[in-house]
Order: C-alpha cells, then structure tokens, then sequence
C-alpha cells in the first residue's frame, strides 16, 4: 500500500461519522421553534395588557402595557430609575428578535447563546428576588406573573431548553461535513 492510499482511506469514514444524527436534527429543530415560540408569546403577553390590546394596533395602548411591564422591572430593585424605562422597553425588542432568529435559524449557535445567557440572567434576577422574600411580579408573561417556586421552576426549564440548544447547535456545527472538509483556520 502507498502512503496515499493508507492516508486517504479513513478520509470517507471520518466525513459519515462527522453527521449529525437525525434525533439531534429534530432535536435543534423542536427546541429552537420551542423557544422561539414561548419567546413571542412573553412578547404578546407583555404588550397585550388589558387584554386584546395586541390587536388594536393603538400604541399609546402599547406604551400603557410597556408601563406596567416597567413597574415589574422596577420591582427588582436593581436598576436606577432612569434605566427602567429603557429596559423595559428594550426587552421586548430584544425578545422578539432573538425569537425570530431561533424560528428562521438563521445564526442559531449565536442566537441560543444569547437567549441563553438572557434567561440565566433572568433567571438570576428571580432567585434574588424569592430568596429576598420580594412579593412581586415576575413580569415574564405579563401582568399578574407572581414570582414563585413555579415561576423559577419554569424559567430554570426554559434555561435547560436554551443551553441544550445552544450546546446542540454548537456540536452540529462542529460535526458539519462542510467543516471536516475545509481547510482549518489558525
């Protein structure tokens, strides 16, 4: 056997053992749909106070909802009170493009990242909250959100769902035949 031909071989085997399989296929795609979907409805639910607002395309309806949204940022106590407003109005935004970048897929290791990173700080805020005893909203899904072991419970799940996305998007694309097949970049 030549060195070509000893070193080639494995070339083929390497390039199938480098695809995804298929539950971690469907996996990526039930989960960032999952989450892309429970992202747009915190949305809704956020903006769609009173109830049916999110129709009515009225937006000093709209600004009404992002109000109340920011007495729930509020109740945190950990933002000074010019950078509650700003935050609560850039949450939603930012809500809704990380759940249309999981939906379309489009940067999918980057947008489970950071919706990851979004929910562990989230998730943060609430524990400090409850361990604190503060008797507030959590202000994920909209007014009338009480903060509680469910509530963290819930949030913790979505975490998990997010970070084994992200881990998952990750291992896919390390494992791309396109990847294996090009050139490493130093």
């Amino acid at each position: 056997m030549t060195v070509e031909a000893i070193t080639a071989a494995p070339e083929p085997v390497a390039a199938e053992k480098a695809q995804p399989s298929a539950a971690l296929r469907w996996f990526l795609l039930v989960a960032r749909l999952m989450l892309g979907g429970i992202f747009l409805y915190a949305v809704f639910a956020k903006i769609n106070y009173p109830p049916g607002n999110f129709l009515s395309f009225d937006l000093g309806n709209w600004k009404l909802a992002l109000d109340i949204f920011a007495i729930a940022v509020n109740g945190y106590g950990v933002l000074p009170d010019w950078a509650v407003m700003p935050v609560a109005y850039g949450v939603p935004m930012l809500e809704t493009v990380l759940a249309l970048l999981l939906i379309s897929g489009i940067g999918l290791r980057w947008s489970a990242t950071a919706s990851s990173a979004l929910l562990l700080f989230f998730f943060a805020l609430m524990t400090r909250a409850y361990l604190l005893g503060m008797s507030i909203d959590c202000g994920c899904f909209g007014p009338g959100d009480t903060l509680s072991m469910k509530t963290l419970v819930r949030d913790g799940l979505l975490w998990l769902l997010s970070f084994s996305l992200a881990c998952a998007a990750f291992r896919v694309h390390r494992l791309s035949p396109q990847r294996a097949q090009s050139p490493q970049r130093t």
